[in-house]
């Protein structure tokens, strides 16, 4: 948990910081736990020093995904002299995280774990609950807890994140690319959602998935990749009549439509709520979500949204309004 790539990070009692991460965000379990993206679920929770209260109000998507550690002055039992073989030349002491960081209320700031208590071993399936941590000193002076701790969650990560320029603007201009040149070479028609994903049908509009054949060539480090979820595709019932509208008033024969960042009202921790064709309210918004759930619209099918995403309103939907004569 000692921080990597950097010089060393030390209190102001000259202890090396500790660092812990969790799992879903881990460079190398990642992939192995849950997709990566704002909707990832952190396995660590930030706790009231009496170990009674979570940080983050019970909402799995408010835990803490990275925390740093100060250790302070040893307290009764912790032993900091070199032990064994850990090399400690940059920070002296030893490796067994329980000689720095406390416990308290039946919970630690370290893992009770055969590797010196600094390491969990996280696979799949994740875990079933999170490892608490004790985010503050006891008050009053106390000794029997002296660690100090600062953490990120994921909404602090995507808060920046999303304000990158290559977010999902290119991979909604592929897709479109890839269905307006579908249009030109079969026929003037748009080609139906993907089959495999259960798309549904209506009277006046098809809605579903990408079509594979302009999902599989994209670059696998898109967004269509880590965001598969947030993407839907419409389509007109005879793939070339203007039945959708986007924007209020803009006529569509197709669209893809990107469902945004959660709403207070959606919530997107677990597999099942992450289903966005069963469960299109949580990434969709009104008029769309109405759109999606019935393929229908008085003379048109209302999509909304707007035409390129807003970092400064994440969870508006966009809408790629398709249109290829």
């Amino acid at each position: 948990m000692r921080l990597p790539c950097l010089p060393p990070l030390k209190d102001e009692y000259g202890e090396c910081l500790w660092y812990a991460v969790s799992g879903s965000h881990q460079q190398g379990q990642k992939s192995n736990l849950q997709t990566m993206n704002w909707d990832a679920v952190s396995y660590l929770d930030m706790t009231t020093p009496d170990g009674v209260t979570s940080l983050s109000g019970g909402n799995p998507h408010a835990r803490a995904v990275a925390v740093i550690f100060s250790a302070g002055p040893p307290i009764a039992g912790q032993n900091r002299t070199p032990l064994g073989t850990d090399i400690v030349t940059q920070c002296g002491g030893n490796y067994d995280a329980a000689n720095y960081l406390d416990s308290n209320a039946g919970l630690s700031n370290w893992f009770a774990a055969p590797a010196a208590n600094h390491a969990a071993g996280v696979g799949s399936p994740p875990p079933t609950a999170p490892k608490q941590f004790l985010a503050s000193p006891l008050p009053g002076g106390s000794q029997a807890l002296n660690d100090r701790a600062v953490y990120i969650t994921s909404d602090d990560i995507f808060r920046v994140v999303r304000r990158r320029g290559n977010f999902v603007e290119p991979t909604l201009s592929a897709m479109a690319l890839c269905l307006n040149n579908y249009y030109t070479t079969h026929g003037s028609a748009y080609p139906l959602p993907d089959p495999d994903n259960n798309y549904h049908a209506g009277e006046k509009a098809h809605r579903g998935r990408i079509p594979a054949v302009c999902l599989n060539p994209l670059p696998a480090d898109q967004a269509a990749t880590s965001y598969a979820e947030h993407f839907y595709y419409f389509r007109c019932d005879n793939g070339n009549s203007s039945c959708l509208r986007a924007y209020g008033s803009t006529p569509c024969k197709a669209a893809v439509v990107f469902g945004g960042a959660r709403t207070s009202a959606q919530s997107r921790s677990t597999a099942t709520e992450r289903n966005g064709l069963l469960h299109p309210e949580n990434y969709l918004e009104s008029p769309g979500l109405e759109a999606f759930n019935t393929g229908e619209g008085s003379g048109h099918v209302d999509l909304g949204g707007i035409p390129t995403f807003n970092p400064d309103s994440p969870s508006t939907d966009v809408v790629r309004c398709l249109n290829q004569s």
